[in-house]
């Protein structure tokens, strides 16, 4: 029991930290609260104090994203008493984990980072991405109906290349090195920023491991719930 806690809380929290950065990511690309995300006078002291030499949007999207994360990890675990709420978990936060960034993408391709996508430019609306993502999504699927039973070696190299090739697409994949070296590895700036741009891929391959660890465990003991 206490290990089905813990699985639980570590998918809540990728959960709630993917769902929190869609959230923002989208309100940013719609212009939507955008006056009261940047310009907030707590927003703008951090940002002259961070040393960050982007723009405020990069802190904008850390911070706000850790906000909102926080308060629907509250939620969701007042929550997870509900048997609803452990099915929205086991199912709908897969499906999050999973095609949420490429969803994101597709929906808003010139939010990414132009200079570092594919061809300098991430404006793709081709079959083949949509392919792709609905066969990792009926693989989910399988997986999570143990139809058949997945190598746990297997299915975290899949969930590699998956959001590796679309972090490639993006052009979410900057070198840290690079980063390191314009503001200082121990500065606050640093951190920032390799969060911003390595935040999509990272935590939804984390999101997608602790959905996968989170449903397995939950099959084998307590099959009702998983059901």
């Amino acid at each position: 029991m206490e290990k089905n806690n813990f699985l639980r809380c570590a998918h809540t929290f990728f959960f709630s930290s993917n769902i929190a950065w869609m959230v923002i990511w989208i309100e940013r690309a719609n212009n939507r609260a955008t006056h009261f995300l940047v310009f907030s006078s707590w927003v703008q002291e951090f940002y002259l104090r961070s040393g960050l030499q982007g723009p405020v949007a990069v802190l904008v999207q850390v911070l706000w994203s850790i906000i909102l994360a926080i308060l629907i990890f509250v939620l969701v675990h007042l929550l997870s008493r509900l048997r609803m709420t452990r099915i929205l978990l086991s199912t709908l936060g897969g499906f999050i984990a999973l095609a949420g960034f490429p969803l994101i993408a597709l929906c808003f391709p010139t939010t990414f980072f132009q200079t570092l996508a594919f061809e300098r430019r991430f404006a793709l609306q081709t079959p083949w991405l949509l392919i792709e993502l609905a066969l990792v999504t009926a693989g989910g699927i399988l997986f999570y109906l143990r139809k058949p039973r997945v190598i746990p070696a297997i299915g975290i190299s899949i969930l590699i290349l998956h959001f590796g090739f679309w972090s490639w697409l993006t052009g979410t994949h900057p070198n840290p090195l690079a980063l390191a070296q314009n503001y200082g590895f121990i500065r606050l700036s640093f951190w920032i920023s390799l969060v911003f741009y390595w935040g999509f891929p990272v935590i939804g391959l984390l999101s997608s491991l602790a959905w996968g660890l989170y449903v397995t465990v939950l099959a084998e003991t307590d099959p009702a719930s998983s059901a």
